[in-house]
């Protein structure tokens, strides 16, 4: 029974009138909802900042439609921008210099490759203002009210350098064990597929027998909702799927020995180059500890960073060719180390071989795990992309 509108629910029209007061109020609601985010549309467009949380540089006083300088803060960000673009430190390589010096995020946290990421692409620092960044369909850019810290040329080299950077997963290499990871993928949501290793413990908690697997990396495995494939697919199940699949394949065809090119072996070369990369690493971790330990001032640490980083882009840059040199050859010769007939061959290959020959002829396998009651899971390959050779 309801006092104030004198509606009785126990009666078909006491709940009648109830439903008809409901929906008004539901409509009232949304209809304040889309009128609040008007409203801040608009005073977005007009110039106005509506962050919670003035971004590192800024600070918005209670009350203020715009954003004031910190000037401590604002020589970071000038750092951080300079760092990237004329030293070329890597979003990890500045997280860990401004952590070493103390130097602390807007909220009082330490800094991450994220977090620089998010500094180098914030359009707040060229006086822009943004709305709407968590939904496409509503999101612009206009020209704010508050003063730049970074200028527009150097804003747009950073944007164009961020572009042009491979994205790099960091996943699991594969191995001997695992010679099918990195060429695996998911038939659910497309993603690649990381190794598992499962280890049973004996009485003494000692780890022993290990059984390799395969897994989703999107999967809720990795505590993620973003794929509902939660089937682990065992390698020995796996290993005699992909043999019968090729057993049911067509032969490699050879290249004609007329047109082959002869041979070139970079491995010396690249294994040289490989060994003066590990040292250059060191050397900066080196540089980066009498930093830290003050034995070197900033400059001097910058100084001599800038210059092993050169000489890592030069020994990146020749690694990069040698390995490109190495993927386009397609000559007879190269296919005969490894395969003359794709069945034949297979089953006679150890570990090493096999994952030297998945690693250059196979591109993409989509595989299918089925559990079927009673049995062990059921492992299907639904098909396999082979690489341009």
């Amino acid at each position: 029974m309801s006092i104030t509108e004198a509606i009785d629910t126990s009666t078909a029209t006491g709940r009648m009138f109830l439903k008809i007061v409901g929906i008004f109020a539901e409509f009232e609601r949304e209809n304040l909802a889309e009128r609040l985010r008007l409203g801040f549309e608009r005073k977005a467009r007009e110039g106005h900042s509506l962050c919670t949380y003035a971004s590192y540089g800024y600070d918005r006083k209670r009350g203020e439609k715009m954003q004031t300088i910190v000037p401590e803060e604002a020589e970071v960000v000038r750092r951080i921008y300079h760092m990237f673009l004329h030293d070329d430190y890597t979003q990890h390589h500045i997280a860990r210099v401004l952590n070493a010096q103390n130097i602390s995020t807007k909220k009082g946290k330490t800094w991450s490759n994220i977090i620089i990421r998010q500094t180098l692409t914030n359009p707040n620092y060229v006086g822009k203002v943004r709305y709407g960044v968590n939904d496409e369909s509503r999101y612009f850019e206009v020209d704010g009210h508050h003063e730049q810290i970074v200028d527009d040329e150097t804003f747009n080299q950073v944007q164009d350098k961020l572009q042009k950077m491979q994205k790099i997963t960091h996943t699991k290499r594969p191995t001997s064990g695992v010679y099918f990871c990195g060429v695996l993928y998911c038939p659910v949501c497309g993603g690649k597929y990381s190794s598992k290793w499962n280890y049973k413990t004996d009485e003494n908690g000692k780890k022993v027998g290990a059984n390799p697997g395969y897994r989703c990396t999107n999967s809720v495995l990795n505590r993620t909702t973003t794929c509902t494939n939660w089937v682990q697919i065992s390698h020995a199940r796996l290993e005699r799927a992909f043999a019968q699949y090729i057993e049911n394949y067509a032969d490699f065809t050879e290249t004609n020995p007329d047109t082959a090119t002869p041979k070139i072996d970079h491995a010396a070369e690249m294994e040289t180059i490989a060994i003066e990369l590990r040292q250059v690493e060191r050397k900066i971790e080196e540089i980066m500890s009498l930093f830290v330990a003050n034995t070197i001032d900033f400059d001097t640490y910058q100084g001599m960073v800038k210059i092993s980083n050169q000489r890592r882009v030069e020994l990146d840059a020749r690694m990069t060719q040698l390995e490109n040199n190495e993927t386009a050859k397609t000559t007879r010769i190269d296919k005969r180390e490894i395969v003359a007939n794709f069945k034949a061959n297979w089953q006679t290959l150890n570990n090493d071989k096999r994952l030297k020959f998945v690693q250059k002829f196979v591109k993409k396998i989509i595989v299918h795990g089925e559990k079927i009651p009673g049995t062990h899971r059921k492992i299907v390959i639904g098909d396999i992309e082979f690489n341009d050779f």
